[in-house]
């Protein structure tokens, strides 16, 4: 799902659909960056949207936005000096 949701974007886009997705999946509702979430919408997230579901259940938000977590991590660690 999120190499087809990342393919042909920019990696800023890509890092502000991580950061919202991330956001849109916390599981509580005060600690998301809603200026971040109003970014995307459904029509945006496409197939994402089906991953809201998970934060009713989350022992299973790890497992959902590992990728995305790694991701971020190789974009930081892409930039930051060795």
């Amino acid at each position: 799902m999120m190499s087809a949701a990342i393919k042909g974007k920019t990696i800023a886009q890509v890092q502000d659909l991580s950061t919202a997705l991330r956001s849109m999946m916390a599981p509580d509702p005060a600690a998301t960056d809603q200026s971040v979430e109003l970014k995307f919408d459904e029509h945006d997230l496409g197939e994402l949207v089906a991953l809201m579901s998970v934060k009713r259940f989350p022992v299973r938000i790890r497992c959902a936005t590992l990728s995305w977590h790694t991701l971020d991590r190789l974009f930081a660690e892409s930039v930051s000096p060795s």
